[in-house]
């Protein structure tokens, strides 16, 4: 049932500068400031309900606040409200009005509420979640969160966990009613670690492993495949993993969460590997006037400023925007690197009806960087010996640069239907230019004496990229057989395009010795050689539903319908030289989800799964043939937990992956990378994890994983670029204290990240040799912060990073160079809040 009143209300509107910043950077002034105002969460009014039955109670509650209660006529049945008299705002109204009904709410979007049962301990007693005081969110440990139109959002909830998912299967499920392991790293922990990027983000995240290709190129992996599949708000970007882009280096300031599925998850985004894939979720605006301003100094010259300013935007508050800036200009323990990043964010959203919702965002980053390097360093000397280099040793050339430029407009509008029907239409317009001079003395192996033997890699690599992709889904609930099911069905088209000149590369003898190195030598002129046009189509159809046929049992069902077409053109200028002209389709191909919930209690679920997925592959054979699809299948069993009303969850799972056709690579043939399919690839292991808030004040997100990879003849799986293993280990754990009190001001916290040993494959010098192996041992990295909050609207906080000054490699084995991680670095922040 739908509970509405009328549309009144009185909110302060954000100060005028951030209305013509928002409707600038978003283009839409005309048509949000004539849009209508309805009633607003924030509306303080008068209430006075007689006690009674409590369907009565709150359809009188609706029509006097202006609200939308969606509920279930069966839930009220049998139940009495104490009503309510006096002044509140609405969700505090409403709070007060169901107090000791066994009935509590959810908010679900601008100004409507969704009524369920309130959870209950063990014993039976009715347990009182977290009361949504107005306009402040939900209260937690440690600070509020203002009302978005995200129901999942985690920023101002101060916590490591998050209430709902649905990255996985399209639907707003619990983390215990999603059957695959899904970890979210919240806005709080990427506060706590002082992130800026997505690489540092999902280093936190159970099972996830990071490797460097080189200075701005990072490899994700998990369950011993590659992540190539990163999205922002569901929405996959095509994903060179030679180029990049810029995909793995991407600024954090934006988003309110990242949510990491493990397993293949091909139901909604299609094609893909069967690792998982990372979804990055973008800050709405608040229903709340809030801002912030940042600054962070830290190692190597370090320093970044953030604004961010959110709020309502029209006096009855049904227009809202948000604007976020970013600008980073930072050095690096490399010799003659450096950095500058530079983001700005804006999204409007508008009421445009009671019922309907537009959304209109931009967001706008720049990466650009200088004395990167093409590869690492060499890993032997001409006598077959390991290297030992300083870690601030750096083989590219001062000139060396990926500048990157990348601009995303993104649109929406959502309307209601009937009951909690929704229908929503989704735009994503995304354009990227890449402008690459590479130049890295990495080539070779040096002398042990003299440091001499060395050459060049130097390449020039330019490319416009344009995609767009639109999705239009429906979801809602079915009643049937006296029980509520949810379902989600869409369909969803995108285009990727990416074109640009080819240039040849060239390969420079390096004169004298790798010792004296300093990063200067002239850039020279790369010839043209050509140009070129890749592309990638693909449109799928997809459902889901999560049924819930009898208590205690839930299973969600899902499939889509594929076609997905790759091609690349290559065009010399050589007429001797063959144009390159290679295409790949797949259609009607089907990617099944099944998974089954059986709750043992109230807190515990036992849960199976299985899914699987495709991706076409455009690396080439020996005779320069498409490699055939990539195809994984997925299989997960477990058990999760959830307490505290949701506060604090865990999951022990056991998973099995199997995969065909993976390629690897051989070297190269007339300039051009080849690579073999192995018959097969399987991983299985277990994976333990827990986040949340167990104790008032301590915040915890930690887990350990198992992975057993190998290849179809029983032996190690080497990845095709790094040519590296994946550590068969892997255990995590970030934690953060407030004592309350008279300590109250302090918060105090770290982490550890912990893995086993890995393994690569570098090319020996020695003849007859072939590959020789060498080993990174286990190792673990230990971080520590102290957060003060020095008046109620200013907070310092610092961080300190790698405590031990550990030396590690974290990349081996590409074009047989490898790569070490950060050392020891500390970063101060100062936020002010407003």
């Amino acid at each position: 049932m739908i509970s509405k009143g009328s549309q009144t209300a009185n909110i302060r509107p954000l100060r005028s500068a951030l209305g013509a910043i928002l409707l600038t950077s978003t283009g839409l002034a005309t048509a949000a400031l004539a849009l209508p105002a309805p009633a607003t969460a924030q509306a303080v009014r008068g209430y006075d309900i007689p006690a009674g039955s409590l369907a009565d109670a709150i359809n009188s509650f609706g029509e006097q606040s202006g609200a939308q209660i969606l509920y279930d006529a069966a839930l009220t049945q049998g139940r009495s409200s104490a009503g309510l008299k006096g002044q509140f705002g609405v969700a505090e109204g409403l709070s007060r009005l169901l107090a000791g009904s066994g009935v509590t709410f959810r908010h679900t979007g601008p100004n409507i509420f969704t009524l369920e049962p309130a959870p209950q301990s063990a014993d039976g007693a009715i347990q009182l979640g977290p009361v949504r005081v107005e306009g402040e969110g939900v209260a937690t440990s440690n600070s509020y969160a203002s009302l978005t139109s995200d129901p999942a959002a985690t920023e101002g909830t101060g916590s490591y966990t998050a209430r709902l998912s649905s990255t996985a299967t399209g639907l707003p499920l619990t983390p215990r009613e999603v059957p695959q392991s899904v970890s979210v790293v919240t806005r709080q922990q990427m506060d706590d670690r002082g992130v800026t990027s997505i690489a540092d983000a999902l280093r936190s995240a159970t099972g996830v492993i990071i490797q460097n290709l080189d200075s701005e190129r990072l490899g994700f992996q998990t369950r011993g495949f590659s992540i190539d599949n990163i999205q922002q708000d569901g929405v996959s970007a095509a994903y060179d993993g030679v180029l990049d882009g810029g995909a793995t280096l991407t600024d954090t300031a934006i988003y309110d969460r990242i949510e990491i599925v493990k397993g293949a998850a091909g139901l909604l985004s299609g094609a893909g590997t069967p690792g998982g894939l990372v979804n990055m979720i973008r800050k709405r605006p608040t229903e709340k006037f809030q801002a912030s301003v940042t600054g962070m100094i830290g190692s190597w010259q370090n320093y970044r400023g953030e604004l961010d300013i959110s709020g309502p935007l029209t006096e009855g508050g049904t227009v809202r925007g948000r604007f976020v800036a970013a600008i980073q200009d930072q050095q690096s323990w490399q010799d003659h690197y450096k950095q500058t990043k530079n983001i700005l964010y804006g999204i409007i959203e508008a009421d445009a009806t009671p019922t309907t919702l537009v959304t209109a965002g931009l967001d706008y980053r720049t990466l650009t960087p200088r004395g990167s390097t093409w590869t690492g360093f060499p890993m032997m000397f001409t006598d077959g010996t390991p290297t030992d280099w300083e870690r601030s040793f750096n083989p590219g050339a001062r000139w060396s640069r990926r500048d990157i430029k990348r601009r995303t407009i993104f649109g929406s509008i959502e309307q209601k239907l009937v009951e909690d029907w929704s229908l929503k239409l989704k735009f994503d317009g995304m354009r990227s230019k890449l402008d690459s001079m590479l130049g890295s003395a990495s080539g070779g192996n040096p002398d042990r004496e003299t440091g001499e033997g060395m050459f060049y890699f130097i390449g020039k690599f330019a490319n416009d990229h344009i995609q767009n992709t639109v999705d239009a889904e429906v979801k809602g609930t079915v009643h049937l057989l006296g029980r509520e099911h949810q379902i989600v069905a869409g369909y969803r088209w995108s285009r990727s395009d990416i074109d640009g000149p080819l240039y040849n590369s060239i390969y420079p003898a390096f004169e004298g010795s790798i010792y004296d190195w300093n990063g200067l030598y002239p850039e020279p002129a790369i010839p043209l050689a050509g140009n070129y046009k890749n592309g990638e189509r693909q449109d799928g159809l997809y459902f889901a539903a999560h049924l819930n046929p009898v208590e205690g049992l839930r299973v969600v069902l899902g499939s889509r319908l594929t076609n997905h077409r790759v091609f690349t053109n290559n065009y010399y200028d050589d007429v001797a030289t063959p144009n390159l002209n290679i295409s790949y389709e797949e259609k009607n191909v089907w990617t099944p989800y099944a998974g089954v919930i059986v709750d043992l209690n109230r807190n515990l679920s036992l849960y199976a799964s299985y899914t699987d997925i495709f991706q076409i592959q455009q690396n080439l054979d020996t005779n320069f043939n498409q490699l055939p699809p990539m195809k994984g299948k997925s299989y997960e069993a477990g058990i999760k937990g959830g307490w505290l009303d949701g506060n604090l969850n865990a999951s022990a799972a056991l998973f099995q992956i199997e995969q065909t056709n993976l390629a690897v690579y051989l070297g190269l043939v007339q300039d051009i990378q080849v690579y073999d399919v192995v018959p097969g690839a399987k991983s299985k292991g277990v994976e333990l994890e827990i986040s949340g808030t167990p104790l008032q004040g301590w915040n915890i997100s930690g887990g350990y994983t198992y992975s057993h990879v190998r290849d179809g003849d029983g032996q190690l799986l080497f990845s095709t670029m790094l040519q590296t293993t994946q550590p068969a280990h892997v255990a995590k754990l970030h934690t953060s204290y407030n004592p309350g009190g008279a300590l109250n001001r302090l918060t105090v916290g770290g982490g550890i990240d912990w893995q086993s040993k890995f393994f690569g494959n570098i090319w020996s010098p020695i003849e007859d040799v072939g590959y020789a192996r060498f080993t990174q041992g286990s190792y673990a990295l230990v971080d520590l912060f102290a957060e003060y909050r020095i008046t109620d609207g200013i907070n310092a906080r610092f961080n300190v990073k790698n405590l031990f000054d550990k030396k590690y490699y974290t990349g081996l084995g590409l074009f047989e160079t490898g790569f070490y991680g950060e050392p020891r670095s500390v970063l101060l922040t100062v936020k002010a809040n407003f």
